[in-house]
């Protein structure tokens, strides 16, 4: 056999221009994360767009919402570990695919055939996009609550910056996920110290005139539990983090632990306080209870402490985007690792950061609905429907290992699968409701203040009704 002819320096501009991106086997090494940067990069998933929307979902089912979230993360803890064990006994029947190329997509592939490929690609897709919508819009919130700024510029360029952070390699992107946990400590911090300011750093005979607490609205239960699920709209994004590991078999797991005993404390700790401080006052973004309100001795400090964490949450929301962003663009075929040029990728994220940019310049209004509907239906299909489905088809289904699973894991598995099912249906309804009729836009925009203490009555709870 001839010999090839050898390259000429035309030829080899041209291959590096239009040939797929692929990187040194010595570089992809180094930019693997390990344990620590693992973690960190699902924290900064599971505590994504929902952080701030938490305190309003404890304010729409009172404090039962503790119980509510306390079930939603299990079940999103316990089905992120089934979708790990999904992905290894795929790997495991495809010896030739390439352990780390495993995604939500090629998952379903093999365990549902090409239909369910298409069908999950989509649906985690539009989760991760509106999930990243929701960024923006909160990120628009916050820089606004910072410097004054409108909302539609800061959109605006924080989507473009994140669409130029996708480049980054996932080893980087886990240290911006270390300042996004920090971000949220210390907004936690200021959540603490402007909602003990509201409540007892005021002129004796004084009392906040949000003071209302419920244990239980059982109407409102179906929307609280959609934006809990929300809150854990990151699971699809796991296989691409789990792809850059240096350990993905043994450290997994201990990721997945880990990321959810902090996630789940974060949330229970901002949820809590923040409708324990604000009561029926509490808005969809809780950065807006943070800012002081006549009465307060020392309003100037809070209103500075308010401006800081509009900063800090701003910082840690933008930190999540390339982690959400890449498996939506993964998910259209658009990704840097699906055989496309340099150019076609470049083109692809401009018209990925202009959709996304105009729809959540357009959307910005109704967030509180988005994030119900998300969470009824997308989040709750790829978050616990996917991956159960996907491990009993690959264990004992058809096509699976014939692995003979325990009969008490079988029912439960099937008990989470027809959870989900009717879940998705009531919890849908109830957010088409709410964003179809605009129920949802007057809830917790109420007018703090002081009032009196002596002109203080008794309510009766009936009120609720007017909700």
């Amino acid at each position: 056999m001839a010999s090839p002819a050898p390259e000429t320096p035309t030829a080899t501009a041209a291959v590096s221009e239009n040939a797929p991106l692929a990187r040194p086997a010595a570089e992809e090494t180094s930019n693997q994360t390990d344990l620590a940067q693992t973690t960190f990069n699902m924290i900064n998933c599971f505590v994504g767009a929902g952080i701030l929307t938490v305190p309003f979902a404890f304010r729409l089912a009172g404090y039962s919402a503790c119980i509510l979230l306390l079930g939603v993360a299990g079940l999103n803890w316990y089905t992120s570990l089934l979708l790990g064990k999904a992905l290894d006994k795929a790997a495991a029947m495809h010896p030739d695919i390439p352990y780390r190329s495993w995604n939500m997509g090629s998952l379903a592939r093999v365990a549902f055939g090409p239909a369910g490929e298409v069908g999950i690609r989509i649906v985690f897709g539009l989760e991760l996009w509106f999930a990243l919508e929701t960024f923006l819009v909160l990120t628009g919130i916050s820089v606004n609550l910072l410097t004054g700024l409108p909302e539609p510029p800061v959109i605006i360029a924080a989507g473009t910056i994140g669409c130029f952070s996708l480049a980054l390699p996932m080893k980087n992107i886990s240290y911006m996920s270390f300042l996004g946990v920090a971000c949220m400590v210390a907004g936690l911090l200021a959540l603490v110290i402007c909602g003990m300011g509201r409540l007892f750093d005021h002129e004796a005979g004084l009392v906040p005139s949000a003071e209302r607490h419920y244990d239980l609205v059982l109407s409102r239960t179906p929307a609280s539990i959609s934006i809990f699920l929300y809150c854990f709209s990151g699971l699809p994004c796991l296989p691409s983090i789990r792809a850059g590991m240096q350990r993905p078999k043994e450290d997994y797991a201990k990721a997945i632990h880990a990321a959810f005993a902090y996630s789940t404390l974060y949330y229970l700790a901002i949820g809590m306080l923040g409708y324990e401080f604000f009561a029926n006052d509490t808005r969809r973004s809780f950065l807006k209870d943070l800012t002081p309100i006549p009465g307060e001795d020392h309003s100037n400090i809070y209103g500075y402490i308010a401006a800081g964490a509009a900063g800090l949450f701003a910082l840690k929301l933008q930190a999540g985007f390339p982690l959400y962003a890449g498996p939506v663009l993964e998910a259209a075929g658009l990704g840097a690792d699906q055989g496309l040029s340099m150019k076609q990728v470049l083109v692809a994220r401009s018209v990925f950061c202009v959709v996304s940019v105009m729809f959540a310049v357009f959307a910005r209004n109704q967030i509180d609905a988005v994030a119900e509907l998300m969470g009824a239906f997308l989040t709750n299909s790829t978050s616990i429907i996917f991956p159960v489905a996907a491990y009993i088809s690959l264990s004992g289904g058809v096509g699976g290992q014939g692995e003979k699973l325990p009969k008490g894991k079988t029912a439960g598995l099937y008990a989470l699968l027809f959870f989900g099912a009717c879940y998705g249906v009531i919890g849908t309804v109830s957010a088409v409701n709410n964003f179809w009729f605009g129920r949802s836009i007057h809830i917790g925009q109420a007018t703090a203040g002081y009032i009196s203490a002596t002109s203080v009555t008794t309510v009766a709870p009936v009120v609720l009704h007017a909700l």
